[in-house]
């Protein structure tokens, strides 16, 4: 072999070597650009599929608070319309029996009681006396025996028994009517059968 074909050869070997170290180079680069933007995709891809998974889940949220709120409103409204049903059965029983005692013989010293604890609280003076009408008759009757002068009127509300005495003079009145104390058991009905929509 010749001299210059062994240079040829040597220099051939040194060029296929540095085209196979560039090669690599190359390929080494292609590959760490590929790796690059496969990682840049997937964190595309796993940002947008975060964000879709949040939304789901905020928009989840919403619903499942809606319908928390929805039923914890219904719950309430039916449990106000039971209590409502309660009341209204109990306070029946209770209309039924204060119209028994408006007519019984009891009736009579229970009114008359009242309007003595009227004169007791507020003194004597310009003493008006209200009551239903159905009662009227009845305080007029018991003047006599009270022995203290006072005046009987209607009254401008249904008071369902008993009266409202009022003490011009001083300026100051007394309920003692019937459905003052209904409007009192019926709070005290709620709250010691725990009634209340409060909890």
């Amino acid at each position: 072999m010749d001299r210059t074909e062994e240079k040829l050869q040597a220099f051939a070997a040194i060029v296929l070597k540095d085209a196979a170290r560039i090669k690599q180079e190359i390929l080494d680069r292609a590959e760490a650009a590929r790796k690059e933007m496969v990682e840049a995709q997937e964190l595309k891809l796993l940002k947008g599929a975060h964000d879709t998974i949040q939304d789901s889940l905020r928009t989840m949220g919403r619903a499942s608070n809606e319908e928390v709120s929805r039923t914890i409103l219904e719950s309430k409204q039916a449990l106000f319309t039971r209590r409502e049903e309660i009341i209204a059965s109990v306070f029946l029983h209770v209309s039924e029996k204060i119209l028994q005692f408006r007519k019984s013989p009891e009736y009579r010293a229970f009114l008359k009681q009242r309007i003595l604890e009227g004169f007791q609280e507020l003194g004597e003076g310009d003493v008006r006396v209200l009551v239903d009408e159905e009662d009227r008759d009845l305080a007029l009757g018991l003047q006599d025996e009270i022995g203290k002068p006072y005046q009987v009127e209607d009254a401008a509300v249904v008071l369902k028994g008993g009266c409202l005495v009022v003490n011009r003079t001083i300026g100051r009145m007394c309920d003692f009517s019937v459905l003052r104390q209904l409007e009192i058991e019926q709070q005290t009905f709620l709250g010691r059968y725990a009634l209340s929509l409060d909890g």
